[in-house]
């Protein structure tokens, strides 16, 4: 019976190895290929940015279902971006269209004669939108007063970030500017979201113009206490916005959306856009973008805003040249590829 139980127990261990030497054999071999780990940063915006959600979600199935690959999201802003990706100091940034028509067309002064004319689109997620309201009891009662009104501390973050251009240019559709403004004695409150929201709970702001992806938790928090009354801009001047600023789309915040919001808000605002070098392998934005567009449900679970991420606009508002690795990738699923005679 002992020598039975002892050569039951032998031909398990040799059973045990075997199976250990033919299941390990692949694991070695897939171990022996990644010693070459391709690792993948994508620089986005701020940290709390709706978009930073999404790099760090992409980052993370990314490495998780392409063989070798380690990939990780890190802060950045969107004209950064363009430059860092255009130097392959990052393989996938974000930015907006109307960012990098600027700058690959060297519109922007610091790019000229240093256009980012290396960078290649991958997708659109999805969009901001541009909130024009006032408080409650305001006197303002649309947004053409803004080129008459003496407007007290009109929200547009920086002279450096794209708000403020897109800000002017809705002025100057309607026939004013910020000089205009200014000599009327109005003024420009050069602060983020929140703070302008504060401005507008103190009675201290008039009109701001806010552009971010809706429901956008600063604005429900004003819009329920004292609360706002939204101005939409005529179809006429929505249009010729698109016109003026490249990449601007229109777009539609459904009704309900916030409290003093019962019907659909017709405005503008523009998709966020992910974007890599032309030299990184066909191979593996060709991945990348089929990773990204299979997790799409994923994508619209991680807040209100994410039902907006839709493989049906994927490439809206594409203004550079689509990476031959993204492009294998619509091809194969029968999407429409503009294809537009690039200045480069």
């Amino acid at each position: 019976m002992k020598a039975i139980r002892s050569q039951f127990f032998i031909a398990c261990f040799l059973v045990c190895c075997f199976a250990v030497f033919i299941t390990g054999a692949p694991a070695a071999r897939a171990a022996e290929k990644c010693k070459k780990t391709k690792y993948v940063t994508i620089s986005n915006g701020v940290a709390t940015a709706s978009t930073m959600m999404v790099a760090a979600k992409w980052a993370e199935v990314m490495s998780k279902e392409i063989p070798c690959v380690t990939a990780s999201a890190t802060t950045g802003s969107f004209v950064a971006n363009a430059l860092t990706v255009n130097q392959k100091r990052h393989t996938i940034g974000i930015a907006d269209p109307n960012t990098l028509y600027y700058t690959s067309r060297g519109v922007i002064k610091k790019f000229k004669g240093k256009e980012t004319k290396n960078l290649r689109f991958i997708n659109a997620m999805h969009h901001g939108a541009f909130h024009i309201f006032t408080r409650k009891d305001s006197p303002i009662k649309s947004v053409k007063d803004i080129a008459t009104y003496p407007c007290r501390n009109v929200m547009v973050v920086s002279k450096l970030g794209a708000t403020y251009q897109w800000v002017s240019r809705i002025f100057k559709a309607y026939g004013g500017s910020f000089e205009d403004l200014e000599k009327r004695g109005g003024s420009l409150a050069y602060v983020n979201y929140t703070n302008a929201i504060g401005l507008m709970k103190d009675g201290q702001a008039d009109i701001l113009l806010i552009h971010t992806p809706a429901p956008s938790s600063v604005i429900l928090d004003i819009d329920s206490n004292p609360g706002v009354r939204f101005l939409e801009m005529e179809p006429e001047i929505r249009q010729k916005l698109t016109k003026m600023i490249p990449g601007m789309v229109e777009v539609t915040i459904p009704g309900g959306t916030y409290k003093n919001m019962p019907k659909d808000y017709k405005t503008i605002g523009v998709y966020f856009h992910n974007f890599t070098h032309k030299d990184i392998s066909e191979e593996f934005i060709y991945n990348a973008t089929k990773v990204f567009w299979k997790h799409e449900k994923d994508f619209q679970q991680l807040a209100a805003w994410g039902s907006g991420i839709q493989l049906k606009t994927a490439l809206r508002g594409m203004n550079i040249p689509i990476h031959p690795g993204a492009e294998r990738y619509y091809k194969e699923i029968g999407a429409k590829i503009p294809n537009p005679n690039w200045p480069w």
